[in-house]
């Protein structure tokens, strides 16, 4: 069985442990991986994304991590999906990519 770990960066913020092994960005999608016990039901398991932080609760235990930098996310295309062999979690968020006109507007692109 792994060993939890405390998940605390300089962007991300903590309330809880987590067996969060490794988070990676690629330049179309940012991608979470969490090892989680093989015989840990599902439902003891909510995923809730949003375009600038996660929230994942494992049995009433909260882990909340804000996105690097100034990274959104598209929360509704986004996918969360269980090992049935291992329990691992993989969430995988596409990135809405911002981009500053010459008048200070925002203007967001998939």
């Amino acid at each position: 069985p792994s060993k939890p770990t405390s998940v605390s960066t300089s962007t991300s913020t903590s309330t809880s442990t987590s067996t969060a092994r490794h988070s990676k960005s690629t330049s179309t999608h940012l991608t979470l991986s969490l090892v989680l016990p093989k015989h840990l039901s599902s439902n003891l398991i909510h995923v809730d994304i949003h375009p600038t932080y996660i929230s994942i609760i494992i049995k009433s235990k909260v882990l909340r991590l804000k996105y690097p930098c100034e990274i959104e996310v598209h929360s509704e295309q986004s996918t969360a999906e269980r090992s049935m062999t291992t329990g691992h979690l993989l969430i995988v968020m596409p990135i809405m990519k911002v981009e500053v006109d010459g008048n200070g507007n925002d203007n967001y692109h998939e």
